[in-house]
């Protein structure tokens, strides 16, 4: 699993800018934990989920998408 530190560069309304150094993107601010802050590193976990993948195929494929 490759691995890089996220910080919390900065809170806006609705979400929260995050950098590793190199790159900055944005989550929405309900995703984080309860106190999270500014500067502080988080952890960022993303799995594929087949079965949900699997639906949404067979969703669009009926509806000709």
């Amino acid at each position: 699993m490759r691995k890089r530190e996220l910080v919390i560069d900065r809170l806006e309304k609705e979400a929260a800018v995050i950098t590793d150094g190199r790159n900055t993107f944005c989550l929405p601010r309900d995703l984080l934990p309860i106190g999270a802050r500014e500067g502080d590193v988080i952890k960022l976990a993303v799995a594929l989920d087949p079965e949900a993948t699997a639906r949404r195929r067979q969703e669009t494929a009926k509806t000709g998408d």
